[in-house]
């Protein structure tokens, strides 16, 4: 808005020239370093931790192919299906998240592998975790088979698909109960897990007007809960989202 200031165009040839793409290697590790550079105490006094992953997409318009090739595809989502895909590892003490790992999700990338380099941030930092709270974008099997040859425990929330097939099938009854599910793939083929089955309700004020349930499902890897417990504990995960 000032008279004598650049432009919107000056600026970004400023910031295009300084964050180049191929140099996303390099910023990650800066951006590493600078989240773990005064990490609290606590986190190696306290014993095993419970750390939680995420995905995050940030919308990309763009055209270039250049960009694009940075870009990973995912749901139409905010007038896109292409996104920036951003993985992080934190662990949440007393309401308030503490990043321990990032890394830059390109296309090429399993989501076995993206969970692999979050794991070896936090154990070249010397950290031990008991528990992992694991986003849905998580759910592969893949990554339940290299969870189940681990030692720790992990909590999975479960995409609910299909209309009357697959996990959908597990949404019945009037209680919440536990039970194993097979997941299969033509690629990956099948993998059998412990699952939690959580019927609850909407907390909404409009919607307690109604009582309308809602199914929650979760996987259980080497994690002896009930399902609401499973609940509870995987709701403190949330956290992340303010950290954005």
């Amino acid at each position: 808005d000032l008279a004598a200031a650049p432009t919107g165009h000056t600026v970004r040839d400023y910031l295009n020239a300084q964050l180049r793409p191929e140099d996303l290697t390099q910023l990650e590790a800066q951006v590493n370093a600078a989240l773990t550079a005064d990490l609290p105490n606590r986190l190696w006094r306290s014993g095993p931790l419970d750390l939680a992953a995420d995905l995050h997409d940030e919308p990309f318009y763009g055209k270039s192919e250049d960009l694009l090739a940075y870009a990973c595809r995912g749901a139409a989502k905010l007038g896109t299906t292409y996104f920036y895909r951003v993985a992080t590892l934190y662990h949440i003490h007393q309401g308030v998240p503490t990043t321990l790992a990032l890394t830059f999700v390109q296309p090429g990338d399993t989501t076995l592998a993206v969970l692999q380099r979050l794991l070896a941030r936090a154990a070249a930092l010397g950290l031990q975790w008991g528990c992992l709270y694991l986003d849905k974008g998580f759910c592969t099997i893949p990554v339940l088979r290299y969870l189940q040859q681990q030692d720790y425990a992990a909590v999975l929330a479960c995409p609910i698909r299909g209309k009357t097939g697959g996990t959908r099938a597990l949404c019945t009854g009037r209680r919440s109960y536990r039970t194993t599910h097979t997941f299969t793939s033509a690629e990956h083929g099948s993998c059998t897990v412990p699952v939690a089955v959580v019927r609850t309700y909407d907390t909404s004020r409009r919607r307690r007007q109604r009582r309308k349930a809602r199914w929650l499902v979760y996987v259980l890897v080497h994690a002896d809960l009930q399902p609401e417990q499973a609940r509870q504990r995987y709701r403190f995960r949330f956290g992340v989202e303010t950290s954005y």
